[in-house]
C-alpha cells in the first residue's frame, strides 16, 4: 500500500489545523478588535482551503475528488480579497471604507465562488482530475476562466503588498518598519515559490499535487510569533494573580482544554477519515460535537462571569463527553478513550475546591461500572488507530504534567520572589523611616543601590520637576549598585537628553505611569534619546510618578536590558515610588520649615539663628590648624534709602545685595542677614591672608556699581570688619564680637571701607569685659553721679534748664567716660535699670532745689534706644511720677534721631503716650541722619537739638552753617523749639543769636556741674545777662 497520499492529505490536515488554532487564538486574545477578527477570518479560509484539499487527495473517486476541489474555492477563491482586505485596514485603521471598495474587493469574491464551485468550472471539460502516486490531483488547462484566475491573484496580491508597503512607511517607529518589511519579504516568497510551483505541475504533468495553500504557513508561521507581541494584534494582558490557579492561569486552562477539543475533533475526523473505518456523515456529527464543545470553552469566560459557574460548565461538559464516548465506543468497552479523561482529572486539581474533581472522578468510575455491567468479559482488537491514541494520550499527559510542573515552579519563583520584594520593601521603609534634610540624599542612595542590586536593573533615577514642570533636576543617578557622582563629559550630554525626554512625558508628569518594553518601540522623534538608550544596551524602562501633595512632584525612572513582566514589577515599584513620595513630602515639609526659620524671607540668605548654629557647629569640629575668615558687613545709611526711596524698594535693594553676595562667594561660603541692614560671611578652610584680602576687596568693589530698581537708580556702600579663626577668636562669640568691633573701626575710619581685626580692638575689647563685670554691680555701690551742664536762653538771658549727664566713677578704674561704658550698658540691657535710676534721681535733685528757692526750669535727660524698646518703659515713667507726686512738664526727654526714625511702626505711639503723661521730648544729634519731613511733622515732639558737629563748623565751614540755618527755620516752621549744642566760642554764639536759635548749651557758657555745684552757679548768675555782656 502506497502511504504518500496519506502523507500528502496528512500534510494538509495539520496545515489546516495549524491555520484554525491559530486563528482562534488570535480571535481569543480580543475578539473586539477588528484586526484580531480579521486574522480569524483569513485563518478559517485557509483552513477551508487546506482542508478540502486534504479530502480531495483521499478521496474515493475522480467525482468526489472533484468535489472538494470546487469545495476549496470558498477558500482560495476568497484568500486574495480577504487578505487585501485586512492590509489595507492595518495600514489605514481609521479611514472609511465606501461601496465601491467593498464591490471592488469581494465582487471577483463572489464571481469566483459562483462560477468554480456552483456553476461546475471545475469541471471534466476544463480542469483534468488525474490520480498519481501523492493522490487526486488536477492538471490545469489554458483558457479565459484560468487567464482571468491569474489576474485576480496577482493583482490582489500586490494590492495586499502595496498596503503593506504603505504602513510601512506611516509606521511610527523603526521595528514597525521592520516587522512590515519583513512580512512582505515572508509574503513574496511564498507567492512566487507557490505561483512558479503551481504553474510548474500544472503546465508539466509533474506527477505531484498542488501545494498552494501550504507555502502560505510560512508567513503565517511568522505572524503566529508576532501576533505575541501587543504591538501587532490587540493584545490584553493579562491579569496576574497571588492564587495558585488566578485569572490568567484560568483563562489558559480553558483555552488548553478548547484546543484539545478542537484537536479531538480534527483528530476524531481526520483518524477515521483516513482509516475509512466509519462513515463520512457520522464522522461530521461527531467532530462538529467536539469542535462545539472546544469552542464553548473560548468563550466561556465572555458568557459566564463568576469561577465557580465556570468550572461547573467546563466538569459538565468532561462529563458529558465522557458518557459520549461511551456510547459511541461501547462496541469496544472504550479500550482506549478511556484513558483521555485522566486529562481532567490532572486539570481540576488545579481548581479552587476539590468538588469538581470529585464530580469527574465519579463520572469516569460510573462510566466503567456501566462497561463493567454491560460488558462483563470482552475481547477486543487493537488496531493502529487505538495505538495511535494511546501515544497521544501519552503526549498529552506528558504535555500536561508539564503545564503543572512549569505553574508549580512558576509560582514557587514568584512567592520566594515576592517575600525578596517583602523584605527589600521592608527594608526600605525603615531605611526612609527616619529621612530628613540631611541624610536623605545618602537613604534615596541606598535605596536604588539595594534596588538595582536585587532586581537587575542597570540605570535608576530620581528626578524631581519644578513648580511649573518646565524644568527639574535629576536628583540622584544609580548605575547599578554603584552612585554615579562624578559625571564624564559624554554622561553630561547623555543626562541632557534625558532630563529633555522625561520633562516631554506628559503621562507621568500628569500622574500616570508609562511601561516601555522594548525602546524600539519608541516614536522616531525621540531618535536622539533611543539613540542613547540603544548605546548603553537598554531593553526597556519604566517611569513612575512620584506623587507629592497630590501632584506630580517628580518620578521614579527605571532602565532594565532584560525583558521585564510589566503587572508583576510595576506593582512592586509603585509601592518604592511611595515610599519616596512619602519621603519627598517629609523632605519638602522639612524645607520649608527650614525655609521659615532659617531663611530670610527678603533677601533669601540664611538668618542669624541658622549662621550662628552652623558657625558654632563648624569651629567645634575644626583645628587650630584649620584657618576661617568671618565677614561683618553693615550698609552705611540704609535708612536714608528707606526714607527716601522707601521700605518697599528698600527691601529690593537688599534682596539684590543678597543675589550679588552669593555671586561672590563660594558654594561651601554660609551667607546670612544678621540684621536690619547688616550680612555676615563666613569662610571655611580659606588658604592664606593674600585670598582673604582678594575676596573682601571683590565685595567691597561690588558696591561701586549702582543698584536699579524700578528705574531708580541706588548707590550704597558697605562697611566691612573681618575676623580671622582661630587668631582672632576661638569661639563662635569672641570671633563675632572681633569681627563686630573691626566694622564699627571702619565706620569711625569714614565708612565705605573694610578693616581687620587689629590688636587694639582685641583689647578695647577685652577692657570692655573688664568694665562689664564691674558695671553690673555699680549701681549697688553707687558709683554712679549726675552732673548738669547749664542751657541758656538767648533772648532773656537766663537759665532755661539743664541736660542731666551719667557719669561713673569706678573705684578699680577712676572716672569712665560715657562714651566707654553707655554702650556696654545697652549691650547687656542694664541700661534699663540705670535709666529708672537716672529719673529718679533727677526728680529728687529737682525737688530739692525748688525747695530751697531756685527758679523754675526745665532739666533734660537722654533715653537709650533699647530703652524705647522696652515694653514697660512708659508704665515705668508714670508709676515713678506718681510716686513722687510731682509735676513732670519740667522734664525733657532726648532721643537721638537715629533712634526716633527707626524702622518701629510703633515708635509714634509711644512718643504719644510720653507726651501723655506730661513730658517734653526733643530729638538730640539732630541733623546728622537724613530725617523724613514726612514723619517728622507727625511726631509729636518739643525741640529739636542741633548736633555739636554743626556748630563747630560756624565761621569755619559755610555748608555747615546752612544745616544750621535750615535746622532753625524747620524747627519754626513745625512749631518746634530749637537748642544747639556744643557753644564754645563768642562767634557760635552771635550766629546762633543772630538766626534766633532760642537756646544753647557748651562749655563756653558752663561746663557740666555736680548738682552742688549747679546750685551755686545758678545762685551765683541769677541774672545772665551778665554773662552774655561779657562775651560781647
Amino acid at each position: 500500500m502506497d502511504i504518500r497520499p496519506l502523507i500528502a492529505s496528512a500534510a494538509f490536515f495539520g496545515a489546516s489545523c495549524f491555520y484554525h488554532s491559530v486563528g482562534l487564538y488570535a480571535l481569543n486574545i480580543n475578539y473586539k478588535r477588528r484586526k484580531n477578527q480579521f486574522f480569524f477570518v483569513l485563518s478559517v479560509v485557509l483552513t477551508i482551503w487546506t482542508l478540502s484539499f486534504s479530502f480531495a487527495i483521499q478521496a474515493d473517486s475522480a467525482k468526489e475528488a472533484l468535489f472538494w476541489y470546487q469545495f476549496s474555492t470558498l477558500g482560495w477563491g476568497t484568500f486574495y480579497s480577504f487578505l487585501f482586505h485586512f492590509y489595507h485596514f492595518s495600514a489605514y485603521p481609521q479611514r472609511k471604507r465606501g461601496r465601491l471598495f467593498y464591490l471592488f474587493t469581494y465582487l471577483p469574491t463572489l464571481f469566483n465562488v459562483i462560477v468554480f464551485m456552483f456553476l461546475g468550472a471545475f469541471s471534466t471539460d476544463q480542469f483534468t482530475v488525474v490520480k498519481n502516486c501523492w493522490g487526486w490531483t488536477y492538471l490545469l488547462s489554458f483558457n479565459w476562466l484560468n487567464v482571468y484566475l491569474l489576474a485576480y491573484i496577482l493583482l490582489f496580491f500586490s494590492l495586499s503588498l502595496r498596503a503593506f508597503y504603505m504602513a510601512y512607511k506611516r509606521a511610527k517607529d523603526s521595528r514597525s518598519k521592520w516587522v512590515d518589511f519583513e512580512l512582505d519579504l515572508y509574503l513574496m516568497f511564498a507567492m512566487v515559490v507557490m505561483v512558479a510551483v503551481d504553474i510548474f505541475i500544472r503546465y508539466t504533468e509533474f506527477p505531484f499535487i498542488n501545494l498552494i495553500c501550504l507555502w502560505m504557513i510560512i508567513p503565517t508561521l511568522r505572524i503566529f510569533y508576532i501576533i505575541k507581541r501587543p504591538d501587532f494584534l490587540d493584545f490584553k494582558r493579562r491579569e496576574k494573580s497571588d492564587k495558585i490557579v488566578g485569572t490568567d492561569v484560568r483563562n489558559m486552562i480553558f483555552e488548553m482544554v478548547g484546543f484539545v477539543y478542537v484537536l479531538t475533533a480534527y483528530l476524531a475526523y481526520g483518524t477515521f477519515f483516513l482509516s475509512r473505518n466509519i462513515e463520512l456523515n457520522y464522522l461530521l456529527v461527531l467532530s462538529a460535537i467536539f469542535y462545539c464543545m472546544g469552542v464553548s470553552h473560548f468563550i466561556i469566560k465572555k458568557l459566564i462571569a463568576k469561577t465557580e459557574n465556570q468550572y461547573l460548565f467546563m466538569t459538565l461538559l468532561a462529563s458529558l463527553s465522557m458518557f459520549l464516548s461511551a456510547i459511541i465506543y461501547y462496541e469496544d468497552g472504550g479500550i482506549t478513550i478511556w484513558a483521555i479523561y485522566f486529562f481532567f482529572i490532572m486539570i481540576t486539581s488545579l481548581f479552587d475546591s476539590l468538588i469538581y474533581c470529585y464530580i469527574v472522578t465519579g463520572v469516569l468510575a460510573l462510566v466503567q461500572l456501566l462497561y463493567w455491567y454491560l460488558l462483563p468479559r470482552y475481547n477486543v482488537l487493537i488496531d493502529c488507530t487505538d495505538y495511535l491514541f494511546r501515544i497521544l494520550i501519552i503526549f498529552g499527559v506528558w504535555l500536561i504534567v508539564q503545564y503543572i510542573h512549569r505553574l508549580y515552579h512558576k509560582k514557587t519563583r514568584e512567592y520566594n520572589y515576592q517575600k525578596l520584594i517583602q523584605e527589600t520593601l521592608t527594608e526600605l521603609s525603615h531605611n526612609l523611616l527616619d529621612v530628613n534634610l540631611d541624610n536623605y540624599q545618602a537613604k534615596f542612595q541606598y535605596s536604588l543601590a539595594l534596588w538595582n542590586g536585587r532586581f537587575n536593573y542597570s540605570d535608576s533615577y530620581i528626578y524631581v520637576f519644578s513648580e511649573d514642570k518646565q524644568s527639574g533636576t535629576l536628583v540622584l543617578h544609580q548605575n547599578g549598585d554603584n552612585f554615579c557622582s562624578q559625571k564624564t563629559e559624554s554622561e553630561q550630554v547623555e543626562y541632557a537628553i534625558l532630563q529633555d525626554y522625561l520633562l516631554d512625558i506628559g503621562d507621568v508628569k500628569n500622574g500616570n505611569s508609562i511601561f516601555i518594553e522594548d525602546i524600539e518601540l519608541l516614536p522616531d522623534k525621540v531618535a536622539e534619546f533611543k539613540s542613547v538608550l540603544r548605546a548603553k544596551g537598554v531593553l526597556g524602562f519604566y517611569a513612575l510618578p512620584i506623587i507629592v501633595n497630590g501632584d506630580a512632584g517628580g518620578l521614579l525612572y527605571f532602565e532594565f536590558n532584560e525583558a521585564r513582566d510589566y503587572i508583576f514589577h510595576y506593582d512592586y515599584k509603585k509601592v518604592l515610588s511611595n515610599l519616596l513620595s512619602d519621603s519627598l513630602q517629609t523632605i519638602a515639609f522639612q524645607k520649608r520649615m527650614f525655609k521659615d526659620a532659617n531663611i530670610d524671607q527678603v533677601t533669601g540668605l540664611y538668618t542669624r539663628a541658622h549662621l550662628t548654629h552652623e558657625l558654632q557647629r563648624i569651629i567645634e569640629q575644626s583645628t587650630e590648624e584649620q584657618r576661617h575668615v568671618l565677614i561683618v558687613l553693615d550698609l552705611d545709611n540704609f535708612k536714608n534709602t528707606n526714607d527716601i526711596f522707601g521700605h518697599f524698594i528698600g527691601d529690593k535693594a537688599l534682596h539684590k545685595i543678597g543675589v550679588a553676595l552669593r555671586s561672590i562667594c563660594s558654594k561651601g561660603d554660609l551667607i546670612a542677614r544678621f540684621g536690619g541692614d547688616e550680612f555676615m560671611i563666613f569662610s571655611t578652610d580659606s588658604e592664606d591672608e593674600q585670598q582673604t584680602y582678594a575676596f573682601v576687596e571683590a565685595i567691597l568693589n561690588a558696591f561701586k556699581t549702582p543698584i536699579y530698581i524700578d528705574s531708580q537708580e541706588i548707590n550704597l556702600s558697605a562697611s566691612i570688619g573681618v575676623a580671622v579663626y582661630p587668631q582672632d577668636g576661638k569661639n563662635m562669640e569672641t570671633l563675632i564680637k572681633n569681627a563686630d568691633l573691626a566694622m564699627y573701626e571702619s565706620k569711625k575710619m569714614g565708612k565705605n571701607r573694610y578693616h581687620f581685626c587689629s590688636d587694639d580692638a582685641k583689647r578695647q575689647t577685652m577692657e570692655n569685659e573688664l568694665y562689664k563685670d564691674h558695671l553690673l554691680n555699680a549701681l549697688d555701690n553707687d558709683e554712679f553721679k549726675l552732673v548738669y551742664q547749664p542751657q541758656i536762653n538767648l533772648k532773656t538771658g537766663k537759665i532755661s534748664g539743664a541736660e542731666a549727664l551719667l557719669r561713673w566713677d569706678s573705684p578699680e578704674f577712676g572716672s569712665i567716660l560715657p562714651h566707654k561704658f553707655i554702650p556696654i550698658l545697652e549691650h547687656t540691657g542694664f541700661i534699663i535699670e540705670v535709666g529708672e535710676w537716672i529719673i529718679k534721681s533727677v526728680i529728687e535733685q529737682y525737688l530739692r532745689m525748688r525747695q530751697i528757692g531756685l527758679p523754675d526750669f526745665s532739666i533734660s535727660i537722654n533715653l537709650s534706644y533699647v530703652q524705647l524698646q522696652n515694653k514697660n518703659f512708659c508704665e515705668r515713667i508714670a508709676e515713678i511720677i506718681q510716686f513722687y507726686d510731682v509735676n513732670p512738664s519740667f522734664l525733657e526727654l532726648e532721643i537721638l534721631e537715629k533712634d526716633i526714625f527707626a524702622e518701629r511702626s510703633d515708635f509714634s505711639e509711644i512718643l504719644l503716650k510720653i507726651k501723655s503723661l506730661g513730658c517734653r521730648i526733643a530729638i538730640d544729634d539732630f541733623g546728622i541722619e537724613f530725617s523724613s519731613l514726612n514723619r517728622l511733622q507727625l511726631l509729636q515732639v518739643d525741640r529739636l537739638k542741633i548736633d555739636r558737629s554743626f556748630v563747630e563748623g560756624i565761621g569755619v565751614d559755610n555748608k555747615k552753617e546752612s544745616v544750621v540755618d535750615v535746622i532753625i527755620e524747620l524747627a519754626k516752621t513745625f512749631g518746634f523749639k530749637s537748642i544747639a549744642e556744643g557753644v564754645e566760642t563768642k562767634a557760635q554764639m552771635d550766629y546762633l543769636r543772630s538766626r534766633s536759635c532760642e537756646d544753647v548749651q557748651g562749655y563756653y557758657n558752663g561746663q557740666p556741674l555736680t548738682p552742688n555745684e549747679f546750685v551755686a552757679f545758678i545762685s551765683d548768675k541769677v541774672d545772665t545777662k551778665q554773662i552774655l555782656a561779657d562775651a560781647y
